[in-house]
């Protein structure tokens, strides 16, 4: 996990008469409580959003990077791209996506779905399009609710993209060496490129399916 993002805290250790030897472990164990409280907001999302429906359930449906402690920010391009197979038909409700931004002040970052021919965007138009704003300075959690929900089919491909205000101020968070998770492309306006660098955007997606009704 990248060091500077736990700077705030492990001052205060230290200031507080800690050992700065004890801060290495102090570092991985803030990796750690990341991780475990990430995947617990995420899960806690999706049931309370969805929490009405009868007769269906969300689940988490594909994702990447939201277990890894290898991660950081990314900056410089307009639009980040990271395509996904469907594990589960249903309807697409809602997401997961990490933002940074060095400007301490709200960011508009707009996530959209898209149709995916090799594994890269395609159509004229995005399925589902909503937009999340990040408050201020630093890193965001951020949980886009599409108001119009778009049906998915299991295996089939899709590209979860968003795109940022300001190329220079608003970032998002990738995982490093995530060769686990499907391709990831940049765009600064034009056609989609796909990184090389096996990076993959930090993102999950939730899926509203149907309960089966067991018979006895």
């Amino acid at each position: 996990m990248n060091r500077n993002r736990f700077e705030n805290l492990t001052r205060r250790f230290v200031s507080g008469g800690g050992s700065r030897r004890a801060l290495p472990r102090l570092a991985g164990a803030f990796a750690c409580v990341r991780m475990t409280l990430l995947a617990a907001l995420i899960a806690l999302a999706a049931l309370l959003l969805h929490a009405p429906f009868v007769g269906a359930k969300v689940v988490q449906d594909a994702n990447c990077g939201t277990r890894s402690s290898n991660v950081t920010k990314l900056f410089s391009s307009r639009a980040y791209s990271q395509s996904f197979t469907a594990l589960q038909t249903g309807t697409l409700v809602s997401g997961f996506v990490e933002t940074y931004n060095v400007q301490n002040a709200p960011a508009t970052y707009w996530v959209d779905l898209w149709d995916a021919a090799s594994r890269l965007p395609t159509g004229t138009a995005p399925l589902a399009s909503t937009t999340v704003v990040h408050p201020a300075q630093g890193y965001h959690f951020n949980y886009p609710t599409f108001a119009t929900p778009v049906k998915v089919k299991a295996g089939h491909t899709y590209a979860w993209v968003v795109t940022v205000q300001d190329v220079n101020n608003n970032g998002v968070l990738i995982a490093l060496n995530a060769s686990f998770c499907d391709t990831f492309a940049l765009s600064n306006g034009g056609a989609f490129q796909s990184d090389s660098n096996d990076r993959d955007l930090v993102f999950s997606v939730n899926v509203k399916v149907k309960r089966h009704r067991h018979h006895h």
